[in-house]
């Protein structure tokens, strides 16, 4: 396979006979023509629903993806859990769907209108002839590390050894290619790429002799240095500028449900500033979601994501897009800009409204 999304671009190629519209069941636009007001500012420490809030039917029903369990994809059903998509007129159905670039096809096929997932899946359906802008970036670094078996010892050890992504084309197939071209290495030529599955499917693939490493984000990490297992390199300290996470929705539904994905941006940027106000309450999120009652795997992802990953006013990095671009096979990523892919209108609108001055007054710094 050539050196980057490969599969990938196949897959999203076959993805665009779809038409790109909005789903067929999309509830129609019947709310005011402008969001809730984010209110008076509550106590410090307060969030979501007070008790015994009488909450009116919702405007709009939701699904929306999560495309693996991770400290980002925590931030749907923290909101879910607080409230704050019913607070903000919503019935949001938060579901499982691996891999970005398979969320990426529900959309396309009109399954699903919104998503939280890698830049790299998006910008590949666009460049494809998608119409999927970005409205905002989440997480703007890398967070993956590279962990591999006790034999290596470094990462020119890599050659001719496996490693293991969770899917071809994927923000870490991209993330772990990336990182063996600026070691020394040419995936797939000196170092194979193997498609796993999931974070924990990888470390099971170490444990089997199936693979030599992978690149795995907290709480896995945990998992595979109990293991035995370590790392030999950490992507987000290379230095290079990565959009990673990013929040997206089909251009059709944008035009036509604008108010709806105003209610659903509020209420996910909410949840960030939860995320870091309330370690107590995300981390019992956090362990519903992960299904574990594992304290130092909650310490440490509510540490990295709180402190570290999560933006709390976030806008994508343009720098970031074109680090992707940089890496596309696509012909077209030669002369596109990475401010062709993002769409900010429901962001700035959030800004102008004093939204981001509410949040500061309610959760703090």
């Amino acid at each position: 396979m050539p050196r980057s999304f490969r599969a990938g671009l196949a897959a999203l190629a076959l993805a665009t006979l779809f038409a790109c519209r909005a789903p067929a069941d999309a509830p129609p636009a019947t709310a005011p023509s402008s969001a809730p007001s984010s209110g008076a500012a509550q106590p410090a420490g307060s969030h979501g629903l007070p008790p015994g809030a009488d909450v009116a039917a919702p405007v709009a029903k939701l699904r929306v993806p999560y495309s693996a369990i991770a400290g980002s994809t925590l931030l749907l059903p923290l909101a879910r859990d607080a409230g704050l998509f019913a607070r903000n007129g919503l019935d949001v159905e938060v579901v499982s769907i691996p891999g970005s670039s398979v969320v990426l096809q529900s959309m396309l096929a009109g399954e699903i209108p919104i998503s939280a997932v890698s830049s790299a899946a998006v910008v590949e359906a666009d460049l494809a002839g998608a119409d999927i802008p970005i409205i905002a970036g989440v997480v703007n670094r890398a967070v993956n590390v590279l962990m591999v078996v006790p034999s290596v010892n470094a990462v020119a050890d890599l050659k001719g050894k496996r490693l293991g992504v969770p899917r071809i084309g994927d923000s870490t197939d991209f993330l772990t290619r990336y990182a063996l071209r600026q070691q020394g290495l040419e995936p797939d030529r000196d170092t194979a790429i193997l498609q796993i599955g999931g974070n924990q499917e990888i470390v099971t693939a170490m444990q089997n002799g199936a693979i030599e490493g992978g690149a795995l984000s907290s709480p896995s990490t945990i998992r595979a240095r109990r293991l035995g297992y370590h790392q030999v390199l950490d992507l987000g300290a290379l230095g290079v500028p990565y959009q990673h996470t990013t929040v997206n929705v089909l251009g059709s539904y944008l035009k036509t449900h604008e108010d709806v994905v105003q209610r659903f941006l509020r209420a996910y940027i909410e949840a960030i500033w939860l995320f870091r106000a309330d370690k107590e309450f995300t981390q019992k999120a956090l362990a519903d979601f992960a299904s574990t009652d594992d304290q130092e795997l909650l310490d440490e992802t509510w540490e990295l994501y709180a402190l570290h990953y999560l933006e709390r006013i976030p806008y994508p990095t343009l720098e970031g897009l074109q680090t992707v671009l940089n890496e596309s096979l696509q012909p077209k990523a030669k002369e596109a800009k990475p401010e062709q892919f993002v769409d900010l209108r429901v962001l700035e609108s959030l800004k102008a409204s004093g939204f981001f001055d509410d949040l500061r007054a309610r959760y703090g710094d």
